[in-house]
């Protein structure tokens, strides 16, 4: 029986060592350390991109043989567990350990690999090829998280492995590189610092199509700089005209210092960042009309598949996210949404205002109005005042357990015209919050503590513990926060002013909230034509009525959804003939005429001069949207075959008035007809005055030395 156990425990103990890959370096910093060929060279393997193994890099195992590598593992690694991997490309020829970052490579369980001698003079495929060589080997050495593989790089290793990254995004999650970066296309150079045609960001001639094979790879990037790098701008260029226009997930990250420079806490937000788990509590483009994630107040859809909000006799119109979300941790939340006035209806005295509150009563949701802070709710409010061309802005914040500044930051917009949409990007989290607008911003008339314009005045960055240390620490965001867009009107009895979000996203990393919102009540008021139906959530509807629904939302309480529906009657139209010309009513705002059921180019007008056989109708549109469609009328010209005559010349035609006929002197009769064969006018001469006629189409007849030629005449 002892046996038995001892063999039990023999077997554990051995299983145990043949799981765990521990070190064969050690832990800690490990310098100019060799670290052998692979051990299976299938693992070498080609790139979609075009470039890397097989091809543009050299091979993998003699680079393995020809250079060595810095190392750091932190010392809790045992093999027992994967632990991520972040392989370095330095500018210089040294490894380049940066000791302000070692901390968060402990904390964040990630081994560091750097190659030796594969600095900015090194040719750049054998720079990436050592360092992709690197990772294919510590896979084979150390226990790696396949998940967690991760290239970074200081100012040209940086373009190195940023340009890494996008040739294998099969094996790295996302990069950090340090001040430089690159990208697989030109972009514009809005912030170039350098050079401004030198096109910095491009290394290598991507195909155009690359970026459809990338994007599903989702990977991550933090663009790490510092506020006086002279590659700011390129790194910007790279952010604002690449990232976020091509759909890649960025985060542009800014420190103190000259080019570089970086502290522990700068990385630490880079890491959280390529790590963020990315839950994306709404997703709302208002392509159909549904509102399931907000609960709103004077709230409509226009055409365009915009959530308008329009407050007639009303001082604000507003929508209020129904689901809660975390922000307060260090991977935050990312929401983005777009704005814009209405041209036609633009009032100077709205405002809009974007805020974050936090759920410190539930019974403060109900009923909540978003237009200014409370003394008793923490909360953050963006404020854009419309009161001249280019509107103020400004970035409250509310601690009702802190004695700080509410108004952090104020300004006002240099080159925003209200009449384009306006994106706003959030970036927040327990550090920070980053703004990023659509436009650019005037010299701040009020900039706290912690708060800075940057990135070419277009970003507003509040770093929390610079306005007060642990400004957030005693607050109750952990139960959750809810949002507010809020339109506001100082005037609620003159004429409708309304502002329209065609895009709300919001990203956190933890849904999990235990808090619930009382039951929630809103309103839709929406028109359709006749004949028409409404989508009201899963119900089709096409009679005007009052309609009611109730929702449930990821806290756990219902929202209770009105709906009065109307309907606009469709516009009814007639087509009369008269003189060849085809006319109706001419008091409705558009036209479109068909023949044959083909719409005609260019005839938009109450009336349509025919110069075809066959069925005519119009389609009319009316001030309310609605479109109708008149009767067919069958149109034949003429029942006589059209004779040309080169001996005789009539002009012009068509005419205003005046015609002429040319017999080259010889005698003549002619006389006109309408389309019915009617004689208008007998005894033509050889100048006339037609100009009392109606327009339309009528026939002429000249007869020269016994033979008759005939002409249609189309007189406008």
């Amino acid at each position: 029986m002892q046996m038995s156990t001892r063999i039990i425990i023999i077997l554990i103990f051995f299983s145990s060592n043949l799981v765990a890959q521990e070190s064969p370096f050690g832990t800690g910093q490990i310098n100019n350390q060799d670290i052998g060929q692979l051990d299976d060279a299938s693992v070498i393997t080609p790139s979609q991109s075009g470039f890397g193994f097989l091809g543009y890099f050299p091979d993998a195992q003699q680079l393995l043989q020809d250079y060595t590598f810095d190392i750091y593992v932190p010392d809790d690694y045992d093999g027992t567990e994967p632990y991520g991997l972040v392989t370095f490309i330095n500018s210089g020829n040294n490894g380049g350990f940066k000791s302000q970052w070692l901390p968060v490579l402990d904390d964040k369980k990630l081994i560091w690999i750097a190659g030796d001698n594969i600095g900015n003079s090194i040719f750049i495929n054998i720079r990436m090829g050592v360092g992709m060589a690197a990772v294919l080997r510590m896979q084979e050495l150390f226990n790696i998280d396949p998940d967690r593989i991760y290239t970074s790089g200081n100012s040209g290793g940086a373009r190195m492995a940023h340009n890494l990254a996008f040739i294998y995004p099969e094996t790295f999650s996302g990069g950090m590189p340090s001040c430089g970066g690159s990208y697989i296309r030109q972009v514009d150079q809005d912030y170039e610092t350098q050079n401004p045609d030198g096109h910095y960001e491009a290394i290598l001639p991507y195909a155009s199509n690359y970026l459809d094979y990338l994007l599903p790879f989702d990977q991550r990037i933090a663009n790490m700089t510092s506020f006086n790098d002279f590659r700011e701008g390129d790194i910007m260029n790279i952010y604002h005209n690449g990232v976020e226009q091509d759909g890649l997930k960025g985060k542009f990250l800014e420190t103190d210092g000259s080019h570089c420079a970086t502290t522990t806490e700068h990385f630490e937000d880079a890491v959280n960042y390529v790590e963020h788990p990315f839950l994306t509590v709404i997703q709302e483009d208002f392509t159909e009309t549904s509102t399931a994630y907000f609960k709103t107040t004077n709230a409509t859809f226009d055409n365009n598949d915009e959530l308008s909000l329009v407050h007639n006799n009303s001082a604000y119109a507003q929508i209020q996210s129904s689901d809660l979300f975390l922000w307060n941790d260090p991977y935050g939340a990312i929401l983005e949404t777009t704005i814009q006035p209405d041209p036609a209806n633009f009032n100077m005295n709205t405002a809009f205002k974007l805020g974050i509150w936090s759920m410190e009563n539930p019974n403060n949701y109900c009923g909540f109005v978003g237009n200014q802070l409370h003394d008793d709710i923490p909360a953050i409010l963006l404020s854009i005042d419309f009161i001249g061309p280019q509107p103020n802005i400004t970035v409250e914040v509310k601690n009702p357990n802190q004695p700080a500044t509410e108004l952090l930051f104020a300004s006002s917009f240099s080159d925003w015209d209200v009449n384009e949409p306006l994106p706003i990007k959030y970036h927040l989290w327990d550090k920070e919050l980053r703004i990023e607008l659509g436009a650019h911003l005037a010299a701040p008339t009020t900039t706290a503590n912690g708060t800075r314009l940057l990135d070419d005045a277009r970003s507003i960055r509040i770093r929390w513990h610079e306005v007060v240390s642990n400004f957030w620490d005693n607050t109750p965001w952990a139960d959750g926060a809810f949002m507010t867009l809020t339109s506001e009107k100082d005037v609620p009895a003159e004429s409708a002013s309304n502002l329209f979000i065609d895009r709300v996203e919001l990203i956190t990393a933890d849904t999990e909230i235990s808090t619930e919102i009382p039951n929630t009540t809103s309103e839709i008021n929406a028109t359709i034509c006749a004949g028409d139906t409404y989508a009201f959530f899963e119900e089709t509807i096409a009679e005007a009525g009052t309609y009611f629904t109730t929702l449930p939302n990821a806290a756990g309480c219902d929202s209770t959804i009105t709906l009065d529906l109307s309907i606009n009657a469709l516009p009814t139209v007639t087509i009369e003939e008269m003189n060849g010309t085809l006319s109706t009513d001419n008091t409705f705002p558009s036209y479109q005429w068909y023949l044959d059921g083909m719409a005609i180019n260019d005839e938009n007008g109450p009336t349509i001069m025919p110069n075809e056989n066959g069925d005519y109708y119009v389609e009319v549109t009316n001030e309310n949207g609605c479109m109708g469609i008149s009767n067919t009328v069958s149109f034949v010209s003429t029942s006589v075959e059209i004779i040309t005559s080169s001996e005789i010349l009539v002009y012009p035609n068509p005419t205003n008035g005046e015609l002429v006929i040319d017999t080259e002197g010889a005698n003549f009769k002619a006389e006109l007809f309408d389309i019915f064969g009617r004689l208008v006018v007998s005894n033509l001469k050889p100048v006339n005055d037609i100009s009392s006629l109606g327009s339309g189409i009528y026939i002429m007849t000249v007869q020269r030395n016994d033979h008759t030629s005939v002409f249609k005449i189309l007189k406008r």
